[in-house]
């Protein structure tokens, strides 16, 4: 009981020690809040350029990666992160913990007290998001299967399944979206993997976006783009539009191969845009995509994908070991180089020798 009580009350400090700074909510502004149970004692929060108290916001935590400070990363490169309220978390400090998940939870909790005093003062929509980058996009991913009634979406960037923390199964609110982004020559590429595949059993609508010939670096691409935007934009009748369109170009198209255009229907069914697919247009989809699995042209890549993605799984799987042998990854490597030469004509080979240097540089990061 005593217990119950210090954390209550600790609970109730600091948020008056929250409550007692004044939050700065002129456009494009930024403001730093001492938080006590912090590890960097602060947050940040920042004001999007286009601000107006009678628009409602979403509300996006951004967690740092390690050895980082609470700031808004790499979302500031996204259109000046207009459209956002921003956090830059500092993580909750722990004494001591007895589960992985009760990190999770600790971090959640934190964004909860945070997102509740800004909304006294702050035009904050329903809508809350979580992301980050190395540590904070672990943070993020383990954050979404804490919270998954409360969370209408997740960014997770250079990280992904964590070894030790063993995910529950869980049913997310609609619409709801988990951007993945990873460089393919990072070596945390198959706990990202191993979080899309996941978060795909959970039923989270995933948008997996590859960067070729990056390490452990956040990037923006179109992928990145989109996400950001759609989710900004989830009422816009503009943005519905434009995404509406591109739809029904997808469903129209038919120039190419017919792998050619397996892959097309296989990338834009990964497209942010396709949050506003009609099911009748999904299924439409399905059935072009089940009729051009009988292509001879498709069965043969499809072959080649398979061989693929059976060792992107043994990487996957290799990853569940904080430090798997050497002799384990050597003989992985091998496979893939092998791949190469086997599959040589097909685009995944060039991916097969980003997974070697990925390998490589996670045998020198083990010594």
């Amino acid at each position: 009981m005593k217990s119950l009580l210090v954390c209550f009350l600790t609970s109730i400090s600091s948020v008056a020690a929250f409550a007692d700074t004044k939050i700065n909510d002129a456009p494009g502004s930024m403001s730093e809040i001492d938080w006590p149970g912090t590890e960097r004692g602060s947050v940040t929060v920042h004001i999007p350029k286009d601000y107006a108290p009678r628009t409602k916001f979403p509300v996006l935590f951004w967690f740092h990666g390690q050895g980082g400070r609470p700031s808004i990363g790499i979302v500031r490169n996204i259109n000046d992160a207009n459209g956002w309220i921003v956090v830059g978390m500092s993580y909750a400090k722990l004494a001591r913990i007895s589960r992985i998940r009760d990190y999770a939870e600790k971090n959640w909790k934190l964004c909860q007290d945070i997102r509740r005093h800004l909304k006294r003062t702050l035009s904050i929509g329903d809508r809350s998001y979580v992301g980050g980058f190395s540590r904070g996009g672990n943070t993020a991913y383990m954050i979404t299967h804490v919270a998954p009634k409360d969370l209408n979406g997740a960014v997770i960037l250079g990280g992904g399944k964590f070894p030790a923390f063993v995910a529950p199964a869980g049913t997310y609110r609609k619409p709801a979206s988990v951007l993945i982004g990873i460089g393919n020559l990072d070596i945390n590429y198959p706990l990202a993997r191993n979080a899309a595949e996941q978060l795909h059993r959970n039923k989270a609508f995933v948008v997996f976006s590859e960067w070729y010939d990056r390490g452990h670096q956040p990037h923006v691409d179109g992928r990145v783009e989109d996400w950001f935007r759609s989710m900004r934009d989830l009422d816009s009748d503009t943005w519905r539009d434009q995404a509406r369109k591109f739809v029904q170009d997808t469903l129209t198209a038919s120039d190419g191969s017919d792998w050619d255009r397996f892959q097309q229907l296989e990338q834009a069914l990964q497209s942010p845009k396709f949050l506003f697919a009609t099911a009748t247009e999904r299924r439409k989809i399905d059935r072009e995509l089940s009729s051009l699995k009988r292509s001879s042209d498709v069965k043969e890549n499809s072959k080649a994908r398979r061989a693929f993605d059976d060792l992107l799984a043994q990487e996957a799987k290799l990853a569940q070991s904080d430090k798997p042998s050497a002799k384990a990854l050597q003989k992985l490597a091998e496979k893939f180089q092998q791949y190469q030469t086997t599959f040589a004509s097909t685009k995944d080979a060039s991916r097969a020798g980003s997974a070697v240097k990925r390998i490589q540089s996670r045998l020198k990061f083990n010594r």
